[in-house]
């Protein structure tokens, strides 16, 4: 207790210090300096340097604390943990933990009169990622709103993202329209400017998700070439381009699949596969699409002990974990079906697809679509 009290009063006055010199030069990093050197931060952070991202949120929640108590409710130091905090949520997609950190924040910057646009482009990607449209499409709207009159093409182009996404949820022909005017809006934006890597991850999802309001699939899988083309453009190639640029080469594998083009397929599949395997766990969740997918390839092939090999495999990494998601129930489907061509084995793959066809009833609403979506991190920068 004597050490948290000395905490709090050590950092209570040299953040008074510090924020008078923000006041004075507009400087934050000596701030955000001692911020990072405070006992909390610096434990959350070797604990996410390690991994260990859930661990991470029990120091991170008591610097929260300390800061609050030390420095107001509404200082640059609690606004720059809360926004720590929303990130942490977001790597582990704790949706409802991070939105009322985000809504906070959200009061914060307008008790201030500081632009709200990035806060409100967030709290727009967290309810995409929950498939409540909505209240995606009012975010996004307000966002654009603001970017638009700042003249800030970049945001006016992630607001359209978003704005456009959360209307292809929405599920109605009068929706679809717009979200097609709007996704192209985002791109011809996007395609204006100079910075290729710095809007590359924007373009490619606007073009992955009018790939989901295609006439046909070769209409889409053409959208889905271009998308991927620019998520390759990305710089850095880090964690997420890598794990975007694995769906979408899913997305093209489940389309040459269905058009029996499996020379593709295996191609799309074995690159998606080799981007998960990098930058994931070997017992993750998200290893489950590639391997579904190239067991259903290989079902096509006639090659059914290599099928299922793969398809137990995968079955493996999701019901370990109890998850009920839309790979799941892919999974279930596809390897029920490959058991029901065997007579000794047509019982147990009918159980098999009865279970798929239980479970997909109980999928929250739009799963299946959000599924083929790409929807940007909701974190904070």
């Amino acid at each position: 207790m004597n050490t948290v009290r000395f905490l709090r009063a050590s950092v209570q006055s040299t953040a008074v210090r510090q924020l008078r010199l923000l006041t004075t030069t507009n400087d934050s990093s000596a701030i955000f300096k001692m911020v990072d050197d405070t006992a909390e931060i610096k434990e959350a952070n070797q604990l996410m340097d390690k991994g260990k991202f859930r661990a991470a949120e029990v120091p991170l929640t008591r610097a929260l604390e300390v800061f609050e108590h030390a420095t107001g409710p509404n200082s640059v130091i609690t606004t720059d943990v809360l926004k720590r905090l929303v990130r942490l949520y977001s790597r582990l997609s704790e949706h409802r933990k991070a939105q009322p950190l985000l809504q906070r924040l959200l009061e914060i910057a307008t008790s201030l009169k500081e632009d709200t646009t990035e806060i409100q482009l967030a709290l727009s990607r967290l309810h995409l990622a929950q498939a409540q449209s909505q209240q995606a499409l009012g975010y996004a709207q307000t966002a654009l709103s603001q970017a638009k009159s700042r003249q800030d093409g970049f945001q006016s182009a992630s607001a359209l993202l978003c704005s456009g996404t959360g209307r292809i949820l929405a599920e109605d022909e009068a929706s679809k329209h717009l979200a097609k005017q709007e996704l192209l809006a985002c791109i011809d934006i996007l395609s204006r400017g100079s910075d290729i890597a710095h809007v590359s991850l924007l373009k490619g999802g606007a073009l992955q998700n009018l790939s989901v309001l295609a006439d046909s699939a070769a209409a889409a899988r053409e959208l889905l070439i271009d998308s991927v083309d620019n998520f390759g453009k990305h710089i850095p190639h880090d964690e997420e381009t890598d794990l975007v640029k694995a769906r979408v080469y899913c997305l093209l594998g489940d389309i040459d699949i269905n058009q029996q083009k499996y020379t593709e397929a295996s191609s799309h599949l074995k690159t998606a596969l080799t981007l998960c395997e990098k930058r994931l766990d070997p017992e993750s969740e998200q290893l489950s699409r590639p391997l579904t997918l190239l067991g259903r390839m290989y079902h096509g092939l006639a090659q059914p002990v290599t099928a299922e090999g793969l398809f137990r495999s995968s079955l493996a990494k999701l019901e370990d974990k109890n998850l009920l998601t839309v790979d799941l129930v892919h999974t279930l489907e596809a390897y029920g079906a490959l058991l029901k061509m065997w007579d000794r084995r047509k019982s147990e793959g009918e159980k098999m697809c009865q279970r798929a066809a239980e479970l997909r009833l109980k999928l929250p609403p739009h799963a299946e679509l959000l599924h083929r979506l790409y929807v940007q991190k909701w974190s904070l920068e």
